[in-house]
């Protein structure tokens, strides 16, 4: 495949923002047929024996291509960019949402050239291309016809295409002319073909990157993305990756909602020649060819469903022991199925775990959403797409309102029946290995199995006093809960009077596996009394023990208290800027204890 590496970078180049001269091109391809349109004559409308023959100018989804190309090309860029960014040949800032749900940066680094190569793949663009051609085949099929064999033009397609026929151009003209034009379509089929590819691979990737353990080769378990049965936000710890998810809502949104213009422009129906009679009574009075007069259209509305299935697919984590991928558990009784989400330095409940275990377990993995952000986003996800889904099937050109609406209210019934189908499909998957994963059972919530976690690391807590104090005591107070005084250094009671501040700091951070930089809202603009910030200070105590901590190798966990931010690499000095690529680790006031106990298992997994 080395003699096709081009087409993998072409698939970069589609999601690369900083390449400005694309949408150049893609304006003059838009906006070529129009000038050679009003060149040739063919850019207005002529009527010959009755028959109105269209001009380019008169086709509204051709000539807004001008506009149209580079705007889907800024947005799918956009689109891509907060879901995974990929043009970047190392770990970006911030790294795509899928990787920040992993836990070391070593992890997050190999998943990220592991997710470069899969999404960017020869197999992938050479797909994209293919289905590209098929699909500009299969719409001008009839075309190619009218001029090889002078087949009739069928009605509704009299315009700029086939002037030719009424002396406007010479055929040989007009087929130049159609090749220049119908690029256009070309190109945003393309795109549109590369995005619901795109959202495909991403889609697949994640879930992938699931952890399960029949799949996961033995020592490579941090590659793998480990669901949190007790994640508050009932996500399984998915949150993070948010924009990833969210995003292509926002996209099959925004895709349906051009589909339903094209629909609509070219479907036959008008108020005209249906009634509310023939609606209640189809398909007798109404034919297919209402409704797809020609194969594009109907290729239009097969394309959007499958993206919508696509961007469906992260509902099916919860089914995912259930789905023949490597071969399902030997047997799949409710221990095996929720163990096989566990990786076994978290399960902490033996071979043979009690009832009570199982029912704690089984309670928080229903309580938990299908949806990687939460049900309620799922549900009007669904919902919407189901209801735009059938417009696209079935739209009505009116200008009578109430038979708008009786349309529309109709077709929404049946879009919230489908949507209540699918959760009681996606629930049945689930009872079949045990009813007990789909019940919510918040009584066996209230007295958990619990295990107390005893980190074995050595942990230094980096703090600036007068921007966090209070909470770094609250941290230090938190984790000796868990852990042994011996194991914790903090300068208020690891430095005894009369030691030398700087070598008892560095000795104690070399001494250390984990570097806790506790960051509050003043951490980065914090003043002197010159006015000067002192993280740009050589002698800054701060910037020394992050300094010697990445320096060393340790893992430093940037711990943002008070509502406060990741700084960005441009506010820090030099030998700093590489702790914008550590994951950082939220202490929300609103939850702390919850925080804190995932901090300590990532300790304890250390």
């Amino acid at each position: 495949m080395k003699e096709y590496k081009f087409l993998s970078q072409l698939f970069l180049n589609f999601v690369d923002k900083d390449r400005k001269l694309d949408y150049v091109g893609l304006v003059v391809i838009g906006g070529w047929p129009i000038g050679l349109a009003w060149f040739l004559g063919l850019h207005t409308s002529y009527t010959v024996d009755g028959v109105i023959y269209l001009g380019y100018l008169d086709k509204i989804n051709f000539w807004p291509m001008l506009f149209a190309l580079p705007a889907a090309l800024w947005a799918l860029r956009w689109a891509f960019g907060l879901m995974a960014p990929l043009n970047s040949e190392t770990l970006p800032t911030p790294p795509p949402g899928i990787v920040q749900l992993l836990r070391t940066q070593e992890a997050k680094e190999a998943v990220y050239q592991a997710m470069r190569s899969w999404m960017s793949s020869v197999k992938a663009m050479a797909t994209v291309l293919i289905i590209s051609i098929a699909i500009q085949i299969a719409d001008l099929r009839e075309l190619v016809g009218v001029f090889i064999s002078d087949q009739a033009v069928r009605s509704g397609e009299f315009d700029w295409s086939v002037m030719y026929q009424i002396g406007i151009v010479s055929k040989q003209v007009n087929v130049i002319f159609n090749f220049f034009a119908y690029l256009t379509q070309f190109a945003i089929t393309t795109i549109g073909v590369f995005g619901v590819a795109y959202l495909l691979s991403h889609n697949l990737f994640f879930l992938s990157r699931v952890y399960q353990r029949r799949l996961v080769p033995k020592g490579k378990e941090e590659h793998y993305i480990s669901i949190e049965l007790e994640d508050v936000n009932k996500c399984f710890g998915f949150r993070a990756a948010n924009d990833a998810f969210n995003t292509q809502i926002i996209v099959i949104t925004v895709a349906g909602f051009f589909v339903l213009m094209s629909r609509f422009s070219n479907v036959f129906i008008t108020e005209e020649n249906i009634s509310i009679g023939d609606i209640l009574q189809w398909p007798i009075n109404l034919p297919i060819t209402s409704f797809f007069p020609d194969i594009a259209q109907l290729l239009l509305a097969i394309g959007w469903f499958a993206a919508l299935a696509i961007v469906s697919l992260p509902a099916v984590v919860k089914l995912l022991p259930r789905l023949p991928l490597g071969g399902n558990p030997p047997d799949l009784t409710i221990t095996n199925y929720l163990h096989e989400f566990i990786p076994d330095s978290r399960w902490r409940y033996g071979e043979n775990p009690g009832t009570n275990e199982i029912e704690y377990l089984s309670a928080r993995f229903a309580e938990n959403a299908f949806w990687p952000t939460g049900n309620n986003r799922a549900s009007q996800l669904f919902f919407f797409s189901a209801w735009v889904f059938l417009v696209i099937l079935f739209p009505i050109k009116t200008n009578d309102p109430g038979l708008l609406i009786l349309s529309f209210g109709f077709l929404g019934l049946i879009a919230y029946g489908m949507r209540t189908g699918l959760f009681v499909l996606l629930n049945s998957s689930l009872s079949y290995v045990d009813e007990r994963l789909i019940q919510l059972r918040p009584d066996k919530l209230v007295n958990a199995p619990q295990k107390q976690i005893h980190p074995k690391t050595c942990v230094f807590i980096s703090y600036r006093r007068e921007d966090s104090a209070a909470y770094s005591r609250l941290v230090r107070q938190s984790l000796l809960e868990n852990m042994d005084e011996s194991q914790i250094f903090m300068d208020i009671v690891g430095i005894r009077d009369g030691q030398d501040f700087v070598d008892t700091i560095n000795e104690a951070i070399l001494n250390c596996d984990v570097v806790i930089a506790i960051i509050g809202k003043n951490w980065v603009n914090s003043i002197d009394e010159e006015g000067n910030r002192r993280l740009m200070q050589n002698n800054d105590f701060v910037r020394l023990e992050i300094s010697v901590a990445l320096r060393e190798n340790r893992l430093v966990i940037p711990t943002l208290v008070g509502d406060s931010t990741m700084p960005e690499a441009d506010d820090l000095p030099d030998d700093l800027k590489a702790l914008t690529r550590r994951q950082a680790r939220e202490l929300s006031n609103s939850r702390w204890d919850y925080d804190m106990r995932q901090l300590v298992k990532t300790l304890a997994e250390l």
